[in-house]
């Protein structure tokens, strides 16, 4: 089978590595580290799903390095409360989908309002997966049974969301993309994604036969994953640090390639990213803000100014947006506030669309707004 490494066991491979620590400064404790393991094309010769542990003791896991081929993040909602998969359905439309894939037998499609969104996109063929050694990342596999932080999800190149329309076996519901959506965890995968990396491709799977590409991860269009299901409601506080510090990692990224739109609109919509969460927003990117006025409106628009790296109220960056605009996206009535009083124009469009939003050109501020607080 394509991709089988057989030089090194896993245990000489292990030796050789680096432990890469996932999340672990967040859960406060060193038990939390564990290596990156992924699972080679192995996987389509599976009858079941085994641990990772068991695995490991097959020696069929490795540490995963870019230099060693392509990788594919598998995101999957698991079926029962104590196993991924017991029976397997679900699995085995991810074993089909990868062989139809290799074979030729189906193909990545772009579905029509996909192609509207992002332009015309390459989609991935069967070429892309036979070329160089291929890597699957699956939670069952590639980490101990222990809590974790789905901070690996950035150096992937391929994200695939594992969808089908199959039967929970613990409760009266049918799993699909959309129940897949409203998972807390499930979100924060995609927003990591998002945040750690700009390329990429995201390939959605609900039927192993027609698998579809969902565009690029990009940030505008994902759901807080604060307000997502959790099986457990203490798992926000684990999350929260770490996708805050991301935010923050992201927003230097911008600053330091002085990409000023994507620094603004991060910035901005991290309120609606970190929803649901107790944790604050980041702020303070910007160094040597001073305000000698006492007027609390003039204070929070210099600061609001100052943050977003605007020199005045009624300039507009090279995206068309003004700093009304980004207020709009942060949604804190209080900034929109100060900068009415401070003459901003109420009557402000857009003045370029935002495609990875949906948004037009000459869209106004009050239906910018609408826009992104109603997701």
């Amino acid at each position: 089978m394509h991709g089988f490494l057989f030089e090194q066991s896993h245990r000489e491979i292990y030796a050789q590595v680096d432990v890469r620590t996932l999340g672990s400064e967040a859960m406060g404790s060193s038990d939390a580290a564990f290596p990156m393991f992924t699972v080679l094309q192995t996987l389509l010769q599976m009858t079941s799903l085994q641990s990772h542990e068991k695995l490991r003791e097959l020696d069929l896991l490795c540490i995963f390095s870019e230099d060693l081929g392509r990788a594919l993040f598998v995101s999957h909602q698991w079926v029962s409360r104590l196993h991924p998969d017991s029976s397997a359905k679900q699995f085995q439309v991810l074993q089909r989908m990868l062989q139809n894939l290799l074979s030729g037998a189906c193909k990545v499609s772009l579905p029509a309002g996909q192609e509207g969104l992002f332009g015309r996109m390459k989609c991935p063929t069967a070429a892309d997966f036979r070329n160089r050694a291929f890597y699957i990342w699956y939670d069952y596999f590639s980490v101990p049974h222990v809590p974790w932080i789905p901070v690996v999800t950035g150096i992937w190149r391929f994200f695939l969301i594992l969808s089908p329309s199959i039967p929970h076996a613990d409760k009266d519901m049918i799993m699909s993309y959309k129940t897949w959506s409203d998972r807390g965890w499930c979100r924060l995968e995609m927003m990591v994604r998002a945040l750690a990396r700009d390329d990429g491709i995201v390939i959605l799977v609900e039927d192993a036969k027609m698998p579809t590409l969902c565009g690029r991860a990009v940030l505008a269009l994902h759901k807080a994953p604060g307000q997502g299901d959790f099986a457990k409601q203490s798992d926000k506080t684990l999350i929260a640090p770490v996708l805050t510090q991301m935010i923050r990692q992201k927003l230097q990224y911008y600053l330091e390639r002085r990409d000023f739109h994507r620094y603004r609109f991060l910035l901005s919509m991290q309120r609606h990213y970190l929803d649901g969460l107790e944790v604050d927003e980041v702020e303070g990117l910007m160094p040597g803000f001073k305000c000698h006025n006492s007027c609390s409106f003039s204070f929070t628009t210099a600061k609001f100014l100052h943050e977003t790296a605007f020199a005045n109220i009624s300039q507009s960056d090279a995206a068309g947006w003004s700093p009304l605009c980004y207020a709009a996206v942060k949604g804190k009535p209080e900034v929109v506030r100060a900068l009415l009083q401070s003459k901003a124009h109420c009557h402000e469009v857009l003045k370029k669309g935002k495609s990875d939003a949906f948004l037009s050109a000459r869209t106004p501020v009050l239906t910018l707004a609408a826009a992104i607080w109603q997701q």
